[in-house]
Formats: structure tokens, C-alpha cells, sequence
């Protein structure tokens, strides 16, 4: 059995979407991607609502000082289920694809 090595970890810094980068969070990281660009603005017109009920998103830059990850969530009160007292996360995103930054998993991002 072939098992793909991964490569070393990386330092990484983690930070929050603001305006400067809230267009690539929309794109989920794939600015190169006409698929996603067709999706217009979509993401953002639900990012704008779901800020204003609690919604994290945070973006992750390798010590490479390229944006390679991202995660997003929301109070449980705003989840798709019933709870309290936590969070519920919608995504956890690491650019796996060859196109654009390249593969950046497996270096202890996610």
C-alpha cells in the first residue's frame, strides 16, 4: 500500500474576515476558480446576514503569507439543530486543490 507523505508542519497565523479579505473567503479560497466566481455574490450576501447573528469566520496564513485556510461557525442558537451553549461549526477549509496556491494539506492547518 502507497501512503502519500506529508509534508513538515508550518507556523501558521489565524485571524479574522475583514473587508480586505472577505472576498476571497466568499470564493473559498479559489479566486482562480470560474465556477465559483459564476456563483456571484451569493456567499456574501449570506456572510453579511449571518455576521449580524454571530457568525466566526476566521482565515489561516502559512508562514509562506499565503491565506491556505478557513473555518466558519455559529452560535447554536443559529444552527442547523437545537442546543445551547455552543458552537456549531459549518466549515473547515484547506485549499486542497493543485490549481491556484496548490495542496496545503497535511501541515496541520485544519
Amino acid at each position: 500500500m502507497d501512503k502519500k507523505k506529508k509534508s513538515e508542519p508550518v507556523d501558521y497565523e489565524v485571524f479574522d474576515v475583514e473587508e480586505d479579505t472577505k472576498g476571497l473567503y466568499c470564493l473559498c479560497l479559489e479566486d482562480w476558480s470560474d465556477e465559483m466566481k459564476e456563483a456571484g455574490n451569493r456567499k456574501s450576501l449570506w456572510y453579511d446576514q449571518m455576521k449580524n447573528r454571530g457568525l466566526g469566520a476566521k482565515m489561516i496564513k502559512g508562514s509562506d503569507g499565503v491565506i491556505s485556510g478557513m473555518i466558519q461557525y455559529v452560535p447554536a442558537e443559529y444552527a442547523p439543530l437545537t442546543g445551547e451553549n455552543f458552537y456549531f461549526i459549518y466549515c473547515v477549509w484547506v485549499h486542497g486543490h493543485k490549481k491556484g496556491i496548490g495542496d496545503k494539506r497535511g501541515r496541520g492547518m485544519g
